[in-house]
């Protein structure tokens, strides 16, 4: 009976912490497929916002791989983007930028932007203007504001 219900990412609220939010997700995610739970998309992306938050790079390429290698799910641009988050926040920015550079899928601009924010964080500048340049090739409407804003800081 249990199997044939999916995980519902919304029980995650009653945790207070980042780390027991990860061990939950983890024992989810290493349960037996066929008497558990079946884990879809949204799972995995709360999963790896998860460990970006816990600062856990690791664990996010672990279950990033399981996704695809276990799970045979493909990767989308958001679950790359959380990737990108959790490398970039984590201080492995030239990491972030090849893993945008070499996926499957064109990156957009909000992976272009959540690498620039983690490049402000750590104060490169040179992949920073990078990263906004990039953007704005992407969206220039919305991402001149931006680079106004830029100036200024």
């Amino acid at each position: 009976m249990l199997g044939k219900h999916k995980l519902d990412v919304r029980y995650l609220l009653i945790f207070d912490t980042t780390e027991m939010i990860v061990f939950v997700w983890a024992v989810f995610f290493n349960y037996d497929k066929g008497i558990g739970f079946e884990i879809c998309e949204r799972a995995v992306i709360s999963i790896l916002s998860a460990c970006h938050h816990a600062i856990n790079v690791e664990e996010g390429y672990d279950y990033f791989n399981l996704m695809k290698d276990q799970y045979g799910i493909q990767p989308s641009i958001e679950h790359y983007n959380c990737m990108v988050q959790l490398l970039g926040q984590s201080g492995c920015l030239k990491e972030a930028e090849l893993m945008l550079r070499t996926m499957p899928i064109a990156a957009d601009t909000c992976s272009w932007m959540t690498l620039l924010i983690a490049c402000r964080c750590f104060g490169n500048i040179n992949m920073g203007k990078l990263c906004l340049n990039e953007a704005i090739k992407l969206d220039p409407n919305t991402c001149s504001k931006t680079c106004t804003d830029v100036k200024h800081v």
